[in-house]
């Protein structure tokens, strides 16, 4: 077999299935890499872009290659009396009255779906989730649909940019607890356990954080 370069390789299948239909995409890959030492020195930008309210398996839990709901070997949640031997891919409902595992949410069948309704995400109901890493009881802290995901049928750009391009399963938040407090530590590196400048930040109380004083100014 012939050992073309990764970036061939893409160009060539980019031509082709759901890539052809995101020619920006096609474009991107297309550009010749600026190589000059081989090493990181090479990167001139670095773009973040950061969203909030999706989680990893909620956009790429059903791409192939990835730990998502394939994964050979999923975290052990507590046992329950009818289920002794259960994985967090198995939660009892926010009710309590049945057995959950990831569903798709079908934006075909009901387009609605596709701006489904944010989950509770506070330091709260976070920490309940997370529960000192046992995840036994996801669904009673952020509700029934909080399982729900989306495929390529309805994210296809995202898919196609996973395919195109690094894509990193491992990914996590940087705090258990909403969308502010992640974004300082997007900036600063932290959220203040100390509280020495108006912290610990663990909630959205303020869209800038005024509290914070000088901590919070990246974020600003």
């Amino acid at each position: 077999m012939i050992d073309l370069p990764r970036r061939r390789l893409l160009q060539a299948g980019l031509t082709s299935g759901a890539a052809a239909l995101l020619p920006s995409i096609a474009r991107a890959a297309a550009i010749a890499p600026d190589r000059r030492s081989g090493t990181l020195e090479d990167l001139q930008h670095v773009v973040i872009l950061m969203q909030e309210n999706r989680a990893f398996d909620h956009y790429f839990g059903a791409l192939p290659g990835v730990r998502g709901f394939g994964d050979r070997f999923p975290i052990p949640a507590p046992p329950l009396p009818n289920a002794p031997a259960r994985t967090v891919w198995l939660q009892p409902s926010e009710d309590g009255r049945q057995w959950l595992t990831p569903f798709a949410l079908d934006t075909a069948a009901q387009f609605g779906v596709m701006r489904v309704n944010g989950t509770p995400h506070s330091w709260p109901d976070a920490q309940r989730a997370w529960d000192h890493g046992r995840l036994g009881h996801w669904a009673a802290a952020k509700h029934n649909h909080a399982l729900g995901y989306y495929t390529r049928t309805d994210i296809p750009f995202q898919y196609a940019l996973a395919e195109a391009f690094t894509v990193c399963d491992a990914f996590h938040a940087a705090i258990q607890t909403g969308t502010n407090s992640n974004r300082v530590f997007l900036w600063t590196g932290g959220n203040d356990p100390q509280a020495r400048a108006g912290g610990p930040v663990i909630g959205n109380s303020h869209d800038n954080f005024p509290e914070l004083g000088g901590f919070a100014e990246p974020y600003r």
